[in-house]
């Protein structure tokens, strides 16, 4: 199945690095180790954020310390604190402690044995991509954004580019600032990426509608794929 919102776990030597927090968060017990967790959000939309509810009992669940950076665009920590607030939730620094960083554009972080670089993206929504570099692979990560050179920048010789995917080319509208499957793939082509993995697709296609976005993108870009949910690939 292709069901759960943005969130994406990278697992590197050292760390594990959190794409966003979708709903997909409530998955993450099957694969979490005792490594620590950062997390990269990529805007503030509530489909990329929503799992920050399911992260306590996901700690509990598998006994690890709580403790976590969070690392996101100016106002992160803002935005946090208000979303976990009465009468929606204990607030956040209740339940974990936290280290929140903010990047800017063009901005590189040195975390752990990873380089974090942060690209501003085009969405309705202020969005910053990420670009992961570690142990000499890299991975780009759009988040939500429509067709836009900076994604190819970001995405500039990577091993791995995730690209939303939100249209198939006859559904595409340009006023929402999404993309289809056919312009992740010329990112990724344009870029010189390794492997495009979409993800992000209307809220409404089926596993039909899924396949279609595949096709309409390797017809640009040979190697893509369509995650399933919990799916696992080595780069």
């Amino acid at each position: 199945l292709h069901a759960q919102t943005a969130c994406i776990l990278v697992e590197t030597k050292k760390q594990n690095l959190l794409l966003d927090a979708g709903t997909g968060v409530c998955r993450l017990p099957k694969f979490l180790n005792k490594k620590p967790l950062t997390i990269l959000l990529t805007h503030f939309h509530l489909d990329h954020l929503i799992g920050l509810f399911y992260l306590p009992a996901v700690f509990k669940q598998k006994n690890l310390q709580k403790n976590l950076a969070v690392i996101g665009q100016r106002g992160v920590k803002k935005l946090i604190d208000r979303i976990f607030s009465h009468p929606f939730d204990i607030p956040f620094l209740e339940k974990f402690d936290v280290q929140f960083i903010e990047l800017k554009e063009g901005q590189k972080l040195s975390l752990g044995a990873a380089t974090i670089e942060a690209k501003k993206m085009r969405h309705t929504h202020p969005c910053i991509g990420y670009r992961i570099s570690s142990g000499g692979k890299s991975i780009a990560y759009t988040g939500d954004t429509a067709y836009c050179r900076q994604a190819i920048e970001l995405a500039r010789g990577a091993d791995a580019l995730i690209h939303e995917a939100n249209w198939l080319e006859k559904d595409f509208k340009k006023s929402v600032l999404h993309s289809t499957a056919r312009q992740a793939a010329l990112v990724a082509k344009k870029a010189g990426a390794n492997k495009l993995f979409l993800f992000h697709y209307a809220g409404w296609y089926t596993e039909k509608e899924v396949k279609k976005l595949v096709g309409e993108a390797r017809k640009e870009f040979k190697k893509t794929i369509a995650p399933r949910d919990e799916q696992a690939f080595s780069i």
